[in-house]
């Protein structure tokens, strides 16, 4: 059947809408009218949604070839470079500062193959402690970790997150940090704080006004001065009554035998999760002198 003996298109014989496909060219031109903004939000995203530290940190470098504009847009963005891994190179991490600008940065510190270069790269980013608002230092050799440890008595500000793990080694070496732990001052900002194997004044003002706080130490260790004792931890609670997340492993033979009933238990209304693990006598000491919610959920393990 030809066109001019009736033929008509299918789109016609049912009445359809003819529809629109864009072409390649229309769809690229569509990327570069959007917004500075945008842009910036849409590769932010793509690396926010990953995990929290990895080869995912290179996403913003990656984005700046996709064309000319968002390489300029992304090079202007401070938002998009604050994350820094040990595991880059010192080039890259000097030109992630100098991309950041002032904005606050999350830094990782953890055991890599690679060692070009450690201390630089160590120095080099935390002389920004001013501007660190997530810090995770985890595994490190004690080597490694005394390049860090000069750092750690400056004052931060911005710090919000603080993680502080046990460095390795067949006789890993526990570390008493300073009573100028990050200036021995009130930290603002600061709101949770994850320390293993690491001791420290407990009365610091450092460890007030948490929100989320782990203090772990192997129980099979021997229990040493610098392990904080139950009246200690119950200090620390008085100035956190809004803490939501606590986390404890004591020493199985750790003793306190200084701690009576207080004459008003520690008031903690937006505990949301409780992790114990302690001897029988800790465990007392502490639930007695503690009051949180009933929906609290617990998980409690008994060392004796």
């Amino acid at each position: 059947m030809t066109r001019e003996s009736g033929w008509s298109p299918i789109t016609e014989r049912l009445n359809l809408p003819l529809i629109h496909l864009p072409s390649v060219a229309e769809k690229t031109s569509k990327v570069h009218e959007l917004p500075h903004d945008l842009i910036c939000d849409i590769v932010k995203c793509s690396f926010e949604a990953q995990p929290m530290y990895g080869p995912q940190y290179h996403i913003s470098l990656v984005a700046t070839h996709l064309c000319q504009r968002w390489h300029h847009i992304i090079l202007q963005c401070p938002q998009l470079w604050y994350r820094i891994h040990i595991s880059f190179s010192l080039d890259l991490i000097i030109e992630y500062l100098k991309r950041s600008v002032t904005a606050p940065l999350d830094v990782q510190f953890v055991p890599v193959r690679n060692k070009t270069d450690w201390n630089a790269k160590v120095t080099t980013v935390l002389a920004q402690m001013s501007h660190i608002r997530d810090l995770d230092i985890r595994g490190l050799s004690s080597t490694e970790f005394e390049v860090c440890l000069p750092f750690l008595n400056q004052s931060a500000p911005e710090l919000q997150t603080l993680r502080l793990v046990q460095t390795i080694g067949p006789t890993p070496h526990q570390y008493r940090l300073s009573e100028t732990f990050l200036g021995g001052e009130p930290l603002t900002h600061l709101n949770s704080v994850y320390l293993a194997g690491f001791s420290m004044p407990w009365t610091s003002p450092v460890l007030h006004n948490l929100k989320n706080l782990s203090l772990l130490f192997k129980p099979e260790s021997t229990r040493g001065e610098d392990e904080p004792s139950i009246s200690d931890i119950l200090n620390i609670l008085g100035f956190s009554k809004e803490l939501e997340h606590l986390n404890l492993s004591l020493s199985e033979n750790a003793t306190d035998k200084h701690v009576n009933r207080r004459s008003g238990a520690i008031d903690l209304p937006c505990l949301h999760e409780l992790v114990l693990k302690m001897n029988s006598q800790q465990y007392q000491q502490l639930t007695d002198n503690l009051n949180f919610p009933l929906d609290t959920e617990c998980s409690i393990r008994i060392l004796n």
